[in-house]
């Protein structure tokens, strides 16, 4: 359907392959290759891979009794409501703000992390722009400074999500996650001891939370089961 809307042709080989587990490769690069003519096509495979898979995935209701398209189901209405929640943090933005990266339990910066950085991009262990961006950062403290950003995080919570940069560098950070009291007494606990804030769903509003045990109890969502 993707490269159907810019070549029939190769849609059609894509249909024809029997062999899709071995075979796929051929047709990925072809769609990559034809996005890349232009920016109106690579508009026009995105939207119509899009559009086919909102029609030809299957959302199922809550009872798990009935099926319907993707597109239907987000174009539904939903009975359950939700509040807003937010934390501002306690901390003031640090005056001095250097790059600072956990290495075999320490934190390394300056000419150490220069000297590391290359290291890395030697042997391969990151690629050379990445190499290049962590150097960039650390000549550019003023960078470190994201308290006027926003960033969306799904799965805040996650372990090896950037939730603890972020908060670091005093970001603005709409976290979602599963509706679990200590994931959320973490995130917002580590919100409150930082200079970042933390925007997050909750089920009744915050003013009306008798402590912070019945926030935590009260925030979070699930994106499957609470949908749309």
């Amino acid at each position: 359907a993707a490269i159907g809307a810019v070549n029939p042709e190769l849609a059609e080989k894509v249909h024809n392959e029997r062999k899709w587990r071995f075979g796929y490769v051929k047709h990925l690069v072809n769609m990559v290759e034809a996005q890349c003519k232009s920016p109106e096509d690579a508009l026009k495979v995105a939207n119509a891979g899009l559009n086919k898979a909102y029609t030809l995935f299957q959302f199922v209701s809550k009872d798990g009794k009935t099926t319907t398209s993707f597109a239907s189901a987000m174009s539904a209405k939903n009975d359950a409501k939700f509040c807003t929640g937010f934390v501002k943090g306690e901390l003031e933005k640090p005056k001095d703000k250097k790059l600072e990266i956990a290495y075999k339990g320490k934190q390394i910066s300056g000419e150490e992390l220069k000297v590391q950085v290359k290291k890395w991009v030697d042997y391969g262990t990151i690629e050379p722009s990445a190499g290049e961006a962590i150097l960039k950062s650390a000549a550019h403290p003023e960078w470190l400074d994201l308290s006027d950003r926003y960033f969306v995080l799904l799965g805040a919570g996650s372990a090896m999500g950037p939730f603890e940069v972020l908060m670091s560098l005093g970001a603005n950070v709409v976290a979602v996650d599963l509706d679990r009291p200590f994931i959320w007494k973490r995130l917002i606990e580590r919100a409150r001891n930082s200079c970042g804030s933390i925007t997050f769903p909750m089920t009744k509003e915050q003013k009306d939370c008798a402590n912070d045990d019945e926030m935590y109890a009260s925030s979070g969502c699930n994106l499957f089961t609470e949908t749309p």
